[in-house]
């Protein structure tokens, strides 16, 4: 995706999918989805399932961040 314009986190009972959307280097519109597991529900804490794209970590972190949501055990 060349240019992020819109994010926004949904939350579906125990899990969590933060949606990227914006434009591919040709104009058109593109989207990259992130899916969580919700594992602490009282204190945000989330796991993503699958590896976030480097280069969209920040606005993942941001969206959920902004959301009162928080990465948990991401290393571990």
């Amino acid at each position: 995706m060349k240019e992020v314009t819109n994010t926004t986190v949904h939350q579906f009972g125990n899990e969590l999918i933060v949606e990227l959307i914006g434009t591919d280097e040709y104009g058109d519109v593109a989207t990259e989805t992130v899916e969580f597991t919700l594992i602490e529900p009282d204190a945000g804490e989330v796991r993503p399932r699958e590896e976030i794209p480097t280069e969209y970590t920040e606005y993942v972190c941001t969206a959920l961040s902004e959301n009162s949501y928080s990465l948990a055990d991401v290393f571990g």
